[in-house]
């Protein structure tokens, strides 16, 4: 529906509703903000594979999307994925931003493979929920949340996955450098893949119903999160979730909903923070990370955020050359 040239820059892609589309945004080039789009009901209309999303490039920060509604009767023998990348024509993905993103219905809430080149790295997701995994060909939640193959320097923190029958996470292949921090699993086969990378560091994350946590980090929990309604997709926290307080400190200074972390003795493990019942306004300025990056994970976050302009919600800075004039650089619109 939506698809940039290889040599595209400095685009920024907002507000679109993207409906029943082989393919929704297709991200090319560098330096692309793609944010508050929704993307419903990827339909197989015999173009071969149906995704959500697909990026390749650098820079690009991709924000406060809705990826979801796709049906087993729709889309075919279709591999669906709420992002996915290959490298196999060359691309690479490098210096990369997910946060603050719905994504349901998939196969992969993240496919990324770089096996062909080994040219792709520091992939940052934050404060994203994933879930109900779903394959056309398999029986419904038989899927993975992060699947990375080969791309380095992959940085999961504060993320949500829910409902995923295989795995929240494999970082295979090579895929060197990875962290897993502060994140919730929920009713997940198991909460990394057996090929899994065993120097990834994980630490800080919550399971409950895992069938397979595998090993666990020092900090890591096992309880209820919680939620305020998971059978209608509300993944905020009740009290005495046991997610509250339990989190690190990974920079991060707001949640999914710009709501500042943290709001009790400590930062709670998922995409959102515990509010005691206080109110806010939402969409505070600013790129949601503090000063300070604790060392353990400083250097799979370093370079990812080089200065720029703050939008009206919490969001990441990158390094820019250009503006992105609202004249000729956004997309508005609805596509079918």
């Amino acid at each position: 529906a939506i698809a940039g040239a290889d040599d595209a820059q400095d685009a920024l892609v907002r507000n679109n509703r993207v409906y029943r589309s082989q393919k929704g945004i297709t991200i090319r080039g560098s330096g692309w903000i793609v944010e508050h789009n929704e993307v419903e009901r990827v339909y197989d209309w015999g173009g071969g594979d149906c995704d959500y999303t697909r990026v390749f490039g650098e820079n690009h920060v991709i924000r406060n999307n809705h990826f979801h509604g796709a049906r087993v009767d729709e889309i075919g023998s279709a591999h669906v994925d709420g992002i996915q990348f290959f490298d196999v024509n060359g691309d690479s993905i490098n210096n990369i931003v997910f946060e603050n993103n719905l994504g349901f219905n998939f196969a992969q809430g993240f496919m990324a493979e770089a096996t062909a080149h080994d040219a792709s790295g520091d992939v940052v997701f934050r404060n994203n929920v994933f879930a109900h995994g779903l394959i056309g060909l398999a029986e419904p939640g038989a899927a993975w949340g992060l699947d990375v193959h080969a791309v380095d320097r992959v940085t999961a923190i504060n993320n949500t996955f829910v409902d995923i029958k295989h795995y929240g996470i494999g970082f295979r292949s090579g895929a060197d450098d990875c962290v897993a921090n502060s994140n919730i699993f929920y009713q997940v086969g198991a909460s990394r893949s057996g090929d899994s990378n065993p120097a990834a560091q994980w630490d800080h994350n919550l399971y409950h119903q895992v069938d397979n946590i595998g090993t666990q980090g020092a900090n890591d929990v096992e309880g209820d999160p919680r939620f305020v309604n998971a059978a209608n997709d509300d993944f905020h926290l009740l009290e005495g979730s046991a997610a509250i307080d339990k989190g690190a400190d990974v920079g991060l200074v707001y949640d999914k909903d710009g709501i500042p972390r943290p709001l009790g003795e400590g930062f709670d493990i998922g995409a959102y923070e515990f509010t005691f019942g206080q109110t806010f306004d939402g969409g505070a300025a600013g790129d949601g990370l503090a000063g300070d990056i604790p060392s353990a994970l400083a250097d799979a976050l370093a370079g990812l955020l080089d200065g720029g302009a703050a939008t009206d919600g919490p969001s990441i800075t990158r390094d820019t050359s250009a503006s992105h004039p609202a004249d000729s650089s956004e997309l508005a619109g609805s596509c079918a």
